[in-house]
């Protein structure tokens, strides 16, 4: 009988060839692979911010030219002003949300350059100490918001350009409308913004209100950490460096002077975007 002749098997060498290879072509591909989910990132967080202020000009547009309100009289965050006045969809909410619950990537309101976690406790107090706006995760997180009316949760990984309220005439051009409050804690108007293609309105960011003296709040998530997206008060969207965000490339080891949007700070180094309504002067 004719025996088969034996299969013949890689030697050592020719797998380690192989192996060589394909390691080559991975590093080869990673970034490409990389650079693709960074582009489609990008994309994914402009659509979302143009969505987010064309929703505020649709809701000042059914208000009487009212810009709309950080948060409301009622206690409910613009996020929530837009939910319940159905000037948004794609948005996800949850009964029971709170600090603790997953990441919402199905949001409207949610980056997806940005961290996963939502940031745990009261910003009050810890957001007010500077910090490095590229490395520090807690710009990169999202903020829970509570509805007023609904008690459920969303999560938000944007910023807006609010203050308090306490002028009529200075600060931000969006504001905080507190329970029993009038005169200068009344809305602001739209009109107030005279250079809306320069005004910036929503941004990748951390912040609730105090804009004005909290510049750490807002983030650079794309770019390799190195690009903001902002959306501005006639509903286009830019991509604004690090270097022209207020506090420049990191606030973290700097003085409240140095890190926040003081006028002096924004008129001397920074003239685009805006983020207070002197600028415009």
């Amino acid at each position: 009988m004719n025996r088969p002749a034996p299969r013949r098997a890689f030697t050592l060498v020719e797998l380690l060839v192989v192996i060589g290879i394909i390691a080559l072509l991975i590093s080869i591909l990673l970034p490409a692979l990389s650079k693709a989910r960074e582009q489609a990132n990008t994309a994914k967080c402009l659509s979302n911010l143009r969505q987010i202020a064309q929703a505020a000009i649709m809701y000042s547009n059914d208000n009487r030219g009212v810009t709309i309100p950080y948060q409301n009289e009622f206690d409910d965050h613009w996020s929530w002003i837009m939910i319940n006045g159905q000037y948004v969809s794609g948005v996800r909410t949850a009964t029971n949300g709170g600090y603790n619950s997953a990441a919402q990537s199905d949001s409207l309101f949610y980056c997806p350059s940005g961290e996963s976690d939502a940031v745990s406790g009261d910003l009050n107090g810890a957001e007010t100490i500077p910090v490095d706006r590229t490395t520090d995760g807690r710009a990169h997180m999202a903020y829970p918001h509570k509805s007023a009316t609904s008690n459920e949760w969303t999560h938000v990984w944007y910023g807006m350009n609010a203050d308090e309220g306490t002028s009529m005439s200075s600060g931000a051009p969006a504001r905080r409308i507190r329970p029993g409050k009038t005169g200068v804690d009344r809305q602001s108007k739209m009109t107030w913004v005279r250079r809306s293609a320069e005004m910036a309105f929503f941004f990748d960011g951390l912040v609730y209100h105090q804009i004005d003296t909290n510049g750490n709040r807002v983030a650079a998530r794309h770019g390799g950490r190195k690009i903001c997206k902002v959306a501005f008060f006639d509903g286009h969207v830019e991509s604004i460096g690090v270097m022209e965000l207020p506090g420049g490339l990191a606030c973290k080891g700097k003085s409240d002077t140095q890190a926040q949007f003081a006028l002096a700070n924004l008129r001397a180094k920074f003239p685009k975007p805006l983020w207070l309504l002197e600028q415009q002067y």
